[in-house]
């Protein structure tokens, strides 16, 4: 783990804005209560942009399914449910420290009105917009965090303005960063927001 924490903090010194994300699985074979806790406190220290947890599932002829001390599934489950948690708190954290930047996000598609693309650290995002966008890279400043996407009224679309979403994974969440565009070819302000 010291190996990994200092690759991280040396990633940061170069790419302050780096989105660090990872896969963790808990309640492995033999995981003790103490591992959980240190692994979980790791987690909250490393700050992850994005987390994938899940819970350890033994299969029949693995040498896994084999060792000794398994873990109860009631046992995984609440361990993966205090991770997902902790890692959430990492991720709304991350999305706060990027209020106040501006990123340039890759429009790479477009459909329908929604145009969809990416900043530098990977972080999705979706506007709605009648301006053709895909395939410009528009820069966005991100002004503040949002709580509630669906209920979020949407502007009307004039002088060039667009209604955008930055979304961290695959799935809209329910938090994120309110943002606009700015950029030469975009005539007006823009409204945004990213989502976790």
């Amino acid at each position: 783990t010291a190996f990994y924490a200092d690759l991280v903090s040396r990633i940061r010194a170069i790419f302050s804005d780096a989105s660090i994300t990872t896969d963790i699985m808990v309640g492995f074979a033999g995981e003790t209560e103490d591992e959980f806790k240190k692994s979980l406190k790791f987690a909250k220290d490393i700050g992850f942009a994005r987390a994938h947890i899940f819970a350890y599932s033994r299969r029949s002829g693995t040498v896994a399914a084999g060792l000794k001390n398994q873990v109860s599934n009631a046992q995984k489950q609440t361990r993966a449910h205090l991770m997902a948690e902790a890692t959430k708190q990492t991720e709304t954290k991350f999305l706060n420290s990027q209020i106040g930047g501006t990123f340039p996000v890759l429009f790479e598609k477009q459909e329908n009105g929604i145009a969809e693309g990416y900043t530098p650290n990977y972080t999705r995002v979706i506007c709605k917009t009648e301006k053709v966008l895909a395939g410009q890279i528009l820069d966005v400043l991100i002004e503040s965090v949002k709580e509630d996407y669906d209920n979020y009224p949407v502007e009307e679309i004039t002088h060039g303005s667009a209604y955008c979403v930055m979304v961290k994974g695959a799935a809209v969440h329910n938090k994120g960063i309110k943002c606009r565009l700015e950029h030469h070819k975009c005539d007006g302000a823009t409204t945004a927001f990213a989502l976790e």
